[in-house]
């Protein structure tokens, strides 16, 4: 009752505020708001990417699996027994432990620059017990290239890749002393913004500096940067002097 003389609340609220202002965008959320009424359900659960997955032939990578707070990591300890079991506590109707296929498999990776800290020290007694550890090398400039072509070649296509890798490479040159230090899961994710768009086509060059910006430079202002734009527009030939607005929006 109480949750409902709330809905009606808010209703009079909006109603005062579209006809206040006459918008007539506010108006018709009102009059969705009323059709919907007070008993139907307004907002549906949604599965995130690990309970849609541990119903797959599936396997979920967990990096930096030390980061998180124990609390955090304990949550899956389930998924990790012999007799695997995961139950969603934030979904109120689901009735139960949600299914898990039987070929649904779990990842984790820890990086550490001494491979002689054993996992328990880096992980609760409890999860790292669950795991089979074992001690990958880091991976070198050769990784790296071939792990970039491969990510700009999915994207691109083979006629594209080698050049991108080498826009990407020069323009990764410029904002070394100002982006954050790029890793392979970085390069990774710009290299997903390189996908031409059908609807709305733009040059290589111009993917490969959005990517840039929205994988790398989110939380950095132009100021900040600090670039030269005329060391931005020389990335191609002849220089396009449209390539640095695009990186700094």
């Amino acid at each position: 009752a109480a949750d409902d003389a709330l809905v009606r609340r808010a209703q009079a609220v909006c109603a005062e505020v579209a006809q206040a202002s006459g918008s007539s965008r506010l108006q018709d959320l009102l009059q969705a708001a009323q059709a919907a009424g007070e008993a139907e359900q307004v907002y549906q659960f949604m599965d995130g990417p690990i309970v849609q997955l541990l119903q797959q032939d599936a396997t979920l990578a967990l990096e930096g699996f030390n980061l998180p707070s124990p609390a955090v990591t304990e949550r899956l300890n389930s998924l990790l027994e012999v007799e695997r079991s995961f139950c969603l506590c934030e979904e109120l109707k689901a009735a139960g432990d949600l299914p898990i296929h039987p070929a649904f498999r779990v990842v984790a990776t820890i990086h550490t620059p001494d491979h002689a800290i054993p996992v328990s020290e880096l992980l609760n007694p409890a999860v790292a017990s669950r795991f089979t550890a074992v001690a990958c090398p880091a991976y070198g400039p050769a990784d790296l290239e071939a792990v970039l072509l491969h990510c700009a070649t999915v994207q691109t296509g083979e006629a594209e890749a080698t050049e991108a890798v080498r826009l990407i490479h020069a323009l990764a040159t410029l904002l070394a002393p100002h982006a954050p230090r790029l890793t392979l899961a970085t390069y990774s994710r710009w290299c997903r913004y390189l996908r031409p768009n059908s609807s709305d086509p733009k040059p290589l060059a111009e993917r490969v500096v959005l990517g840039a910006r929205f994988a790398l430079l989110q939380t950095l202002t132009p100021q900040r940067l600090g670039l030269d734009p005329e060391a931005v527009a020389a990335l191609v030939d002849p220089p396009d002097p449209s390539l640095y607005q695009a990186l700094v929006g």
